[in-house]
């Protein structure tokens, strides 16, 4: 199987492991409870390491997301957050819950509460999404 989807894939990706999953089995986007990130930040940016302990000093840590046509949505970024840590003075990797029903964080808020929006632009700071983790019940 994983042979024939590597097949379809576009130069440069690749297929790190394939797993068979029951057809009964919830969807995808339901049975998805993490996404891991690695995240490279532009030379000049805030030590990590200390944007990080800034963040886990405060009390509450939360952003308010605009909708269109619908009322904001307040995300605590603490409870967003399965597991961050600093990977040097520029760089980090974390986990995002993700597969709930309420809304879960986007990279770029976390990464703006971190380090404020001057350091989270396209082109500017590199965001990779590593993982997916799947609930396995």
């Amino acid at each position: 199987m994983a042979a024939r989807i590597a097949a379809e894939l576009p130069e440069g990706f690749r297929i790190l492991s394939v797993e068979p999953i029951d057809n009964k089995a919830d969807s995808l986007s339901r049975a998805i409870r993490g996404i891991e990130y690695l995240v490279e930040l532009p030379e000049g940016a805030p030590d990590a390491v200390d944007r990080l302990a800034v963040f886990a000093a405060r009390p509450d840590a939360s952003v308010v997301r605009e909708r269109e046509g619908k009322h904001p949505l307040r995300i605590d970024l603490k409870a967003a957050v399965q597991a961050i840590r600093a990977e040097g003075r520029s760089s980090l990797r974390f986990t995002l819950r993700a597969g709930e029903t309420q809304a879960t964080a986007r990279p770029y808020e976390l990464l703006e509460a971190l380090f404020g929006s001057e350091w989270v632009k396209a082109g500017m700071t590199r965001i990779v999404r590593e993982n997916a983790l799947f609930d396995r019940s």
